[in-house]
């Protein structure tokens, strides 16, 4: 067992530095990666190294990023750390005075006594739940608590489970690269790469990516997204 784990780092390790990463910016990109809701396309900054390969070598490196950056978001170290952004992005609640958290009670019993059970049941459905709604919510202003709306949009930014957001990237990267045309031709324009395709040059940089990046590349991506998708659903 232990000599396996040592196998499997060392493996890692050599994907890493022909990729011209460490574990460590490896890691922060691929959990900016997720809390950005992008998909992980790969960004070698070791180039030099990389264009010489083959098509087919460049295939089995990304296959293997993409075993490394599965691996690794179910780690416990991706959670703790994704849990730890999460929590960086939760809703200020602002404490409230003494005196405005009388006033507020008072409204609070006001409200309760206006929408007594009588006149709920009078209410249409959506007016009694909003009714109620607001009571809850100045209950959890009082308290120092999020309130339900604002609980709402936290976990629509940034999802109690990371996995909501990674299934978005996936299928964003299968939308984006179903279509990349790895014939299109370029030509240099104050030396850039300009499509000749008018149509291509409005792509977004993640069609652009794999384009550079090759059919080989992008088919291993497209791949393995889809079966991770599939494991998701």
């Amino acid at each position: 067992m232990l000599t396996s784990y040592r196998l499997a780092n060392r493996i890692n390790a050599d994907i890493l530095s022909i990729l011209g990463y460490t574990k460590s910016n490896a890691d922060e990109y691929i959990m900016g990666s997720v809390t950005s809701g992008l998909p992980w396309l790969i960004r070698p900054s070791n180039f030099a190294q990389i264009i010489t390969m083959s098509g087919s070598e460049k295939a089995t490196l990304a296959k293997d990023f993409c075993v490394y950056i599965k691996s690794y978001v179910y780690s416990q170290e991706f959670k703790d750390k994704y849990e730890a952004y999460r929590q960086s992005q939760k809703p200020h609640v602002s404490q409230l005075s003494e005196e405005e958290k009388a006033a507020a009670l008072e409204m609070i019993a006001q409200q309760e006594e206006m929408f007594s059970p009588e006149v709920l049941e009078m209410l249409p459905p959506e007016s009694r739940e909003g009714a109620l709604q607001s009571i809850v919510d100045m209950k959890a202003s009082v308290n120092g608590e999020l309130t339900a709306t604002q609980k709402a949009d936290w976990e629509a930014k940034v999802p109690s489970n990371p996995y909501t957001t990674i299934k978005s990237g996936l299928q964003r990267f299968l939308d984006v690269t179903k279509d990349v045309d790895f014939s299109a031709t370029t030509y240099l324009k104050e030396g850039k790469k300009i499509f000749t395709n008018p149509v291509y040059e409005q792509k977004n940089g993640q069609w652009k990516a794999c384009y550079r990046a090759g059919k080989e590349v992008t088919e291993v991506g497209r791949s393995f997204a889809q079966e991770w998708l599939a494991e998701l659903n």
